[in-house]
């Protein structure tokens, strides 16, 4: 076949820096699919193409093998022994062609299932995945009730904190959204609360093998299912299994986390910390919403923040003259990528390469602004700075000023302009992921 790649290996990391769009029935469809399967996927929605085949138009997603293995961080075996596995037909594990979904549209009450994926290639080192034409509006053409979302973000997180990153990510601009064109009552570093039942939230988790129940295929397939309907069936399902296994470490549960207390300490509370760590949009906060008989939780509510807002929520005045302690934020992969190609697009000159960018970025907390400052500094200066970028380190950690510029030490250069250097991306990936 040898089709070239929609994007080569020196694209990578500007692929890592972009968005992907979901539609928000999608992005709250229930279906299970192991982490490599929907992050794939989510890679694939990114780089997706029309192209004719056989006279029909399909969205297409072309990416070369090697860029998969460094974006998925695949490093153990071939991509290709990767897809052999993935498209596996298995009765215990969902293949990426039997990816399959449930899409509920409130709006106009009705559910859809469908396939997310026509055909996998894999030939010449080449990946291509033709996704299915009943997919293709819920990825494409997205004009209103969608979701722009962090690739690098999602990529970054695992399997579980990926899916509330979506579902959560997605109720926050939708509220977002409402607040100012709806209601009229936006207030910024607005936090907003969603409430799940539980059952439903742990079926867009993928929580929960419906396949194996027919009752619960059956009432997921109505437009407002019964939670407590199926509650029930599960409870039923429990009973059975340890009826049928007596030995705990062999039981085979459709559901799991079946207690809120292992749902919580096993899923939510480590999602939560993931995405404080990783994310650069969003973090949250829970609480049980609701208690049924016997003290069963039923619901839960999401008190969902913007990263960012939240962190200047955080700033304390401590004196009169309102000087402010601010709460150092972790940053994200993806904003590192960002600020990178950001501070080399500034410098633009060989005698910067990506281990003193790095150094320039580390020294000036990340803040692209205190880099610039530095550098229109080091312009500044009538002779030429033997060592540019120790310069700039010193006016960065010593917080030099552009009107104090000429009162400092250093010697000046005049050189403006050079051929940018180019970047070894997987030397840059290693140093970006080792910070």
């Amino acid at each position: 076949m040898g089709r070239k790649s929609n994007i080569s290996s020196k694209e990578t990391f500007s692929l890592l820096s972009q968005e992907y769009e979901k539609s928000n029935n999608l992005i709250n469809a229930v279906g299970q699919a192991n982490e490599l399967v929907q992050k794939l996927t989510v890679v694939s929605i990114t780089v997706a193409k029309e192209e004719e085949i056989d006279g029909n138009m399909k969205l297409v997603a072309t990416i070369m093998g090697q860029d998969l293995k460094k974006i998925l961080k695949k490093s153990n075996n071939s991509f290709y022994d990767q897809v052999k596995i993935l498209t596996e037909k298995r009765v215990d594990k969902q293949s990426l062609l039997d990816y399959y979904l449930l899409i509920y549209d409130d709006k106009a009450q009705r559910v859809e299932g469908i396939n997310v994926v026509e055909k996998v290639e894999f030939n010449n080192g080449v990946f291509r995945m033709i996704f299915t034409d009943a997919i293709k509006p819920y990825i494409s053409g997205l004009k209103n009730n969608y979701t722009k979302l962090s690739l690098v973000d999602a990529l970054s997180l695992d399997l579980y904190s990926f899916r509330l990153y979506e579902l959560l990510k997605s109720e926050y601009d939708i509220k977002e959204w409402e607040a100012k064109n709806k209601y009229h009552n936006y207030v910024p570093n607005s936090k907003y609360l969603v409430r799940y039942d539980l059952i439903d939230l742990q079926l867009k988790l993928g929580l929960i093998d419906a396949n194996r129940d027919d009752r619960i295929k059956k009432e997921l397939k109505n437009v407002t299912p019964d939670f407590n309907k199926i509650r029930v069936y599960l409870k039923e399902n429990e009973r059975k299994e340890i009826e049928r296994e007596p030995n705990p470490r062999k039981r085979k549960y459709i559901q799991k986390y079946r207690d809120w207390n292992g749902f919580k300490n096993k899923l939510l509370i480590p999602s939560q910390k993931e995405l404080e760590e990783k994310s650069s949009s969003i973090v949250f906060d829970f609480d049980k919403a609701r208690t049924g008989r016997g003290g069963l939780v039923t619901e839960i509510t999401f008190e969902i923040s913007n990263k960012q807002k939240a962190a200047e929520e955080q700033e304390i005045v401590v004196n009169n003259e309102s000087s402010v302690v601010v709460e150092p934020t972790p940053i994200s992969e993806a904003e590192k990528y960002m600020i990178f190609f950001k501070v080399q697009t500034l410098l633009g000159t060989e005698l910067f390469k990506p281990d003193e960018i790095l150094l320039l970025m580390e020294d000036a907390n990340y803040d692209y602004n205190r880099i610039e400052n530095a550098y229109k500094i080091l312009q500044m200066q009538k002779n030429e700075v033997p060592k540019p970028v120790g310069f700039m380190r010193d006016a960065i950690r010593q917080g030099w000023e552009l009107p104090n510029a000429a009162t400092k030490q250093k010697p000046k250069t005049t050189f403006m302009e050079f051929p940018q250097e180019k970047t070894d991306f997987e030397e840059l990936e290693k140093l970006l992921l080792d910070n």
